[in-house]
């Protein structure tokens, strides 16, 4: 399926459009991430999944999809890890869950956070960590041994996964969450 096919099939309207299957969701972040859509495909594709608003088959192959382009954080093996993503771009409430990540991982859970700082003038979850003294410069081997020995970790995606926070950098410029 082409990029235009798959907008079309998500942007067609409130009452005709249809989520994308499962191998139509991986191969939309694919053609993203390689390139392989214009800066037009991009945006509209964006705007239209915002619109429709993401299926759960479509976040998990998403998810599933752009993890074949990261670097694999090599936790030790029988860590019960919590992977806590955090891209909300929070404007007016407060990063509860970063204090429950650290008060979690004091308590003996293995927290492995991971966001991206972008809005302008706003605190974002680097930001709070970094206030509080937590490392958020971390590669994979960094984060894996922060876990293993404080059970806490972040991973900020525009070092650990650059090719995915272009287009969450999208935001200012689109106006939308996306």
């Amino acid at each position: 399926m082409t990029m235009q096919e798959m907008i079309a099939k998500i942007g067609s309207g409130q009452k005709t459009c249809k989520d994308l299957t499962w191998d139509e969701s991986k191969q939309a972040v694919r053609a993203l991430i390689e390139g392989r859509a214009t800066p037009a495909q991009i945006g509209a594709f964006l705007l239209a999944m915002r619109l429709k608003m993401e299926s759960v088959t479509e976040l998990a192959a998403f998810t599933s999809a752009a993890r074949e382009y990261a670097a694999p954080v090599p936790v030790p093996q029988g860590l019960a890890l919590v992977d806590l993503p955090v891209y909300g771009g929070k404007q007016d409430t407060f990063h509860a869950s970063i204090g429950a990540a650290v008060v979690a991982a004091a308590g003996g859970a293995a927290i492995l956070m991971h966001g991206h700082d972008i809005i302008p003038n706003r605190p974002g979850p680097a930001g709070v960590l970094t206030k509080l003294g937590i490392a958020t410069e971390l590669a994979p081997k960094q984060a894996a041994d922060e876990l293993a020995s404080k059970g806490f970790a972040y991973l900020d995606v525009a070092l650990y996964h650059p090719s995915v926070a272009k287009f969450l950098d999208l935001r200012l410029e689109l106006g939308v969450r996306n």
